[in-house]
């Protein structure tokens, strides 16, 4: 056994183990260590152990192999002339390694409060305690108000990164933002408004980072807790694009600023429209009797070796279309205590509900995150949904089918293509390499939506001109005229006396003809025409150039294409970047469509209202930020 650290190394007539042990672990030099047998010295200690001399390391024997002996086993000393001293080395590191050991602890503990979303009197946990002091027993955990302030103190240091990498990163419109709104039960039924800001980083990377979680004591605050939220980062306004709301109605209040679209979220409005259609009286009647059915326990034989079905959640979809599907899959016991036109109803409903989940499915595949994706899979979901309605027989399925339909007509307008054009949803499909056919418009509704990119790349050239202009004014002030009188002229630019540099020629000696020269070219267009090319602006040539690209395969990630395409279409990459930043959810979409409420959600609505706007910063940004401070994200 090892005096240091107690570690019992098993002995095989050598003391081989416990040299490399001390070596590897406890730092002693390989000079130190010269050893020698002693027999063990007489006298037990309170606690019945051999009483030890003071320069001597333990090395107690264990019976190798499984072997257990009824007989105590003999420990066995190793003399050292300079063991004193190890033990005196070894001390003062202890000591001054003190404060070093407890300080990584309590990052550790840190670490796990806002990682796991714990509250912070888990400190003062039983069951806590007696981990911490197994691991590290000298170790005396901070009280809860201590580790409150220790996380704010962390929170501070990881939003001024936050705050200096957005401040020289965003650029005009390429922010979207998220506003969650959520419950606490901590709080006793408290709203809360989680504001988080997502946008793509210079490697065409996503990036979802949390700026603020608020109380929301009524829905038309929400455009006061936005703006309070950017001011707080002191970003302007002119950096969003739009806000995803996970609210189908828009809350009343004051307008958000100029500029600013509002987008639902997908999650929350398909919750929406199948909800609304599974209330009619039919389809509740129907699922009433299906959850209890699910209820109640399985004695049938044929069921036994099956999973049966588990009432569902009626404010989640996704659980009333795994109900059914299970029922049925049961096969005809259970299905028979349903009537007929129940039974009938449930078929059609399970099938209505699928052709949802599969577009549900494709959004929470990671590469489908953004807006592009979003159109192409309703269009999809629609024309689904009107083929199975009349292939139905069922009445009752009919009208349910006809309910979402009506709802995501409304929704989205999925049959107005004159709203489609202007729709931000369209655009970023557009913008999507995987997408930009647009099959779902007519080829005139494609020329519209081409020509409304045209203005939009004029509107960014001549924005990004004046925003160039001023930078320029402001690199100016103070600095003297470049081109006065008592200044030399530049090279390349014409001074008073006309000389225009070192290389300059007189005005006479006009250059050779070129073919490139304005005389070959007017012989040329009267040879082959006008050039359809000269009139066209540069971004727009960029445009067509984009049109004409062959199509990114389904699979990839647009983000990845656009990183190796960028310097080929650097206007249209920038509009790009600005819609492909737009999120379908308010939340990441494996959250947003999972059957079943996070674990994440779940311990949030139990933490303390005091630092809870500090741990869930923490817990969404700590990792992204650790990278900016390695230098791993580009900034």
């Amino acid at each position: 056994m090892c005096i240091f650290c107690k570690k019992k190394l098993a002995f095989n007539n050598s003391t081989t183990s416990m040299r490399e042990h001390l070596i590897r672990l406890h730092k002693v030099s390989n000079n130190t260590l010269t050893s020698a047998s002693v027999p063990p010295l007489p006298g037990n200690t309170p606690d019945g152990e051999t009483a030890l001399q003071p320069a001597a390391v333990c090395v107690k024997e264990e019976p190798n192999d499984g072997a257990i002996s009824s007989e105590g086993v003999e420990p066995k000393y190793v003399q050292s002339t300079e063991v004193d001293e190890i033990v005196m080395d070894n001390h003062a590191v202890t000591e001054a390694g003190s404060k070093k050991t407890a300080s990584s602890v309590t990052d550790l503990v840190l670490g796990m409060v806002t990682c796991d979303l714990q509250p912070l009197t888990v400190v003062e946990e039983r069951g806590f305690g007696l981990m911490l002091r197994s691991l590290e027993p000298s170790y005396v955990p901070p009280s809860p108000g201590q580790l409150g302030s220790l996380i704010w103190q962390r929170y501070s240091g990881c939003k001024k990164h936050l705050q200096l990498h957005l401040r020289a990163s965003l650029a005009s419109r390429s922010l979207a933002l998220c506003a969650e709104s959520w419950s606490s039960y901590a709080a006793a039924g408290q709203t809360y408004l989680t504001v988080s800001g997502s946008f793509i980083d210079r490697n065409w990377r996503l990036v979802r980072c949390c700026l603020a979680t608020q109380p929301l004591p009524d829905p038309s605050c929400t455009g006061r807790i936005l703006t309070a939220a950017l001011s707080d980062f002191g970003l302007l306004e002119t950096l969003v694009s739009c806000v995803v709301r996970d609210t189908a109605d828009a809350p009343d209040g004051p307008p958000l600023p100029e500029g600013w679209a509002e987008l639902r979220c997908v999650a929350a409005a398909l919750q929406q429209c199948i909800g609304s259609a599974l209330a009619s009286e039919p389809v509740r009647q129907t699922l009433a009797e299906v959850r209890r059915i699910a209820s109640s326990p399985r004695q049938d034989s044929g069921a036994a070796n099956k999973a049966g079905p588990q009432p569902d959640d009626p404010a989640r979809w996704l659980t009333t279309m795994h109900m059914c599907e299970s029922l049925l899959e049961l096969g005809p016991v259970p299905a028979c205590e349903l009537a007929e036109p129940q039974r009938s109803l449930l078929k059609e409903l399970a099938l209505v509900l699928k052709t949802v989940y599969i577009a549900a499915s494709f959004l929470s595949e990671g590469v489908n995150g953004p807006m592009s994706a979003l159109m192409p899979s309703l269009q999809g979901v629609y024309r689904l949904l009107e083929q199975q309605m009349a292939k139905s027989s069922c009445a009752f399925a009919q009208t349910t089918v006809k309910g979402i339909l009506s709802r995501m007509e409304m929704l989205w307008s999925l049959g107005d293509e004159e709203a489609l054009v202007e729709s931000t949803a369209v655009l970023a499909s557009f913008l999507d390499p995987r997408f930009k056919e647009l099959r779902f418009l007519s080829p005139q509704a494609r020329q519209k939506l081409h020509g409304k990119v045209k203005e939009l790349l004029s509107a960014q050239a001549h924005r990004e001109g004046e925003e160039f202009g001023k930078e320029r004014d402001v690199m100016e002030v103070g600095f003297d005229d470049p081109l006065s009188l008592d200044s030399p002229p530049r090279c390349g630019s014409p001074g008073d006396d006309g000389i225009v540099g070192q290389n300059s020629k007189p005005e006479n000696s006009a250059p050779p003809p070129s073919p490139q020269s304005p005389a070959c070219q007017n012989m040329y267009d009267v040879l082959l025409g006008e050039d359809p090319t000269e009139r066209m602006p540069e971004i727009h040539q960029q445009l067509e150039n984009y049109i004409a690209e062959p199509l990114c395969k389904r699979s990839l990630s647009p983000l990845h294409w656009w990183y190796s395409m960028e310097h080929r279409f650097p206007a249209v990459s920038r509009l790009a970047r600005r819609y492909l930043a737009i999120p379908a959810t308010v939340v990441p979409t494996e959250r947003a469509f999972a059957a079943r409420e996070s674990t994440a959600s779940q311990r949030r609505a139990v933490l303390g209202a005091r630092h809870l706007d500090h741990i869930l910063f923490l817990h969404q940004n700590k990792e992204y930020v650790e990278q900016l401070k390695r230098g791993s994200v580009w900034t």
